[in-house]
C-alpha cells in the first residue's frame, strides 16, 4: 500500500488519492486510499460535521463511495476496458486526514502487456487534485501522477520506459514549484534585494548590473543545490524528518527572508539563507515522492525528473523576474514600494502559513 501522506500537510496541494495498483496471476488488484473530506463534500457522509467519519457515517454510503469512485476511473488492459468489482472499505487515520481505503478487482485479464489508465476523480470540483499512482506488473514498479491537466497514462508492464517516467516527473516539477507559493515567495523574497545594496542605512541600486546577476546566480545555485540535497535524501528514506516542523519552519523562512528585506539583519548574506533554509525546502519537496512509496531502484528516473522539473520552474520565474526588477532598480519605487511593500505583504502571509502549520489551525484562503 501507498505510504498515506505521512509527508503532506496540504501546503502545496488541496488533496491527493494514491492508487496502488497490482497485476498478477490474471486479477488487477486495486488499492485507492482517498480522503473522507474529500468525498464529503461531494457525498454527504460526515452526518454530524465532525470530521471524525467513523463506520456508522460512511458505512451508510459505501455503495455511492464506491459507484462514484469506480465510474471515475477507467481501465483498459491490451485496450479491452477492465471491469472494477468493489471490494471491502475501511479507515486508515494520517497526518493530514482520514482516508477512505477501497479496494478493486479486475478478473480474467490474462497476462496483459499494456495498461491504460483514465483518472477524473473530482474532475471539475477541485483543479489541483491528484491521483498519486504506482504499478506493479511483470517484476517492475512503475509510477505515475494524474491530473486533471493529464489524466491519461500508458504503462507498458514489461519494458517500462525512464525517459518517459523523467519527462512525466519533470513536468510534475515545473507545475509543483508554480503552485508551491511558499517556495515561490521564498524564492522572490530572496530576489527583491538582489539589484540593490544596503548603504548607509539604505537601500541603493547596484552600479553595475553584473552585480546583481551575479547575486541572482548565487541565490539560485545556493537553493538549488541545498534543496537538491535534502530532496534526495529524503525520497531516497535516508534521513526523515517529521512534517508539521518541516512545513512550519518551511513557512518561517519565508517569513525571515521578507524580514530580512526590511531591516537587514544579514547584510548580503542571501545566498548563505538560501542555502541553509533550502535544505529544509527540499524535504517540502520530497512530499510527492515519498507519498508514491518508491523503492530506492524505483526512484532514480522520477527523482532526477522531478529535481530536473523544479530547477526548470524556477528558472522560469527568475527569467520573468530579473528583467523587471533591473530596469526598475534605479527608480524610487522600487525599493521604497516594491522592496518594501512586497517583502512585507510576504512576511504577513507567510506568518500566517507559520501560526496555521504549527497550531494545525486552517484560517488562510489559500
Amino acid at each position: 500500500m501507498l505510504g498515506i501522506s505521512a509527508a503532506r500537510l496540504e501546503a502545496h496541494w488541496s488533496s491527493d488519492s494514491q492508487l496502488d495498483i497490482v497485476v498478477t496471476n490474471g486479477t488487477v488488484r486495486i488499492q485507492w486510499a482517498i480522503l473522507w473530506r474529500d468525498l464529503d463534500a461531494l457525498l454527504r457522509i460526515d452526518d454530524n460535521g465532525d470530521g471524525i467519519y467513523p463506520e456508522s457515517e460512511w458505512g451508510k454510503r459505501a455503495d455511492d463511495v464506491n459507484l462514484y469512485a469506480a465510474s471515475h476511473l477507467g481501465v483498459r488492459l491490451d485496450g479491452t476496458v477492465g471491469a472494477l468489482e468493489p471490494g471491502a472499505i475501511r479507515s486508515m487515520e494520517a497526518i493530514d486526514g482520514v482516508y477512505g481505503i477501497l479496494e478493486f478487482l479486475i478478473r480474467g485479464v490474462g497476462d496483459p502487456e499494456k495498461v491504460e489508465l483514465d483518472y477524473r476523480l473530482f474532475e471539475g470540483l477541485d483543479p489541483h487534485h491528484r491521483g498519486l499512482v504506482r504499478l506493479t506488473g511483470a517484476g517492475q514498479v512503475q509510477t505515475a501522477i494524474l491530473d486533471q491537466i493529464e489524466p491519461q497514462q500508458v504503462f507498458i508492464l514489461a519494458r517500462p520506459n525512464p525517459r518517459e517516467q523523467f519527462w512525466d516527473f519533470g513536468r510534475k516539477g515545473v507545475y509543483h514549484i508554480w503552485t508551491g507559493a511558499d517556495h515561490l515567495l521564498f524564492l522572490l523574497a530572496l530576489l527583491l534585494p538582489s539589484v540593490l545594496r544596503w548603504r548607509d542605512g539604505r537601500w541603493e541600486p547596484v552600479e553595475r548590473l553584473g552585480q546583481a546577476g551575479w547575486a541572482v546566480l548565487k541565490v539560485v545555485t545556493c537553493f538549488t543545490v541545498a534543496h537538491s540535497l535534502t530532496l534526495g535524501l529524503a525520497a531516497a528514506g535516508v534521513v526523515s524528518l517529521p512534517p508539521r516542523p518541516v512545513e512550519t519552519v518551511i513557512a518561517l523562512s519565508v517569513a525571515l527572508a521578507a524580514a530580512n528585506n526590511l531591516r537587514p539583519i544579514w547584510r548580503g548574506g542571501e545566498a548563505g539563507m538560501a542555502f541553509g533554509f533550502g535544505l529544509v525546502h527540499g524535504f517540502g519537496f520530497a512530499s510527492i515522492l515519498l507519498d508514491l512509496g518508491l523503492s530506492a531502484r524505483s526512484l532514480l528516473w522520477p527523482l532526477a525528473g522531478f529535481n530536473a522539473g523544479v530547477e526548470l520552474g524556477q528558472l522560469a520565474c527568475v527569467a520573468v523576474f530579473f528583467p523587471v526588477a533591473a530596469a526598475m532598480r534605479g527608480k524610487a519605487v522600487y525599493p521604497n514600494h516594491v522592496l518594501r511593500w512586497g517583502s512585507g505583504a510576504i512576511l504577513l502571509v507567510s506568518a500566517g502559513w507559520a501560526m496555521e502549520r504549527a497550531t494545525g489551525g486552517e484560517w488562510m484562503p489559500f
